[in-house]
């Protein structure tokens, strides 16, 4: 991404935190920064993440 007031490097990761109503999703970059990716303008793509299981009080067995 080419920002000159707050870099992120290629092949940095982040955090999904919001879509915003234009599209654009809202970062929290491992580096510190926060900066939107433009879907169709930045290049990047999306690392899935195991899902957490949930226990319930009293479904442990």
């Amino acid at each position: 991404m080419e920002d000159p007031w707050s870099p992120v490097p290629a092949g940095t990761k982040g955090t999904v935190v919001c879509v915003d109503d234009a599209g654009q999703l809202h970062m929290q970059w491992d580096n510190g920064r926060t900066l939107a990716l433009v879907p169709g303008t930045d290049s990047f793509s999306r690392i899935d993440v195991p899902a957490k299981k949930w226990e319930r009080a009293g479904d442990a067995r």
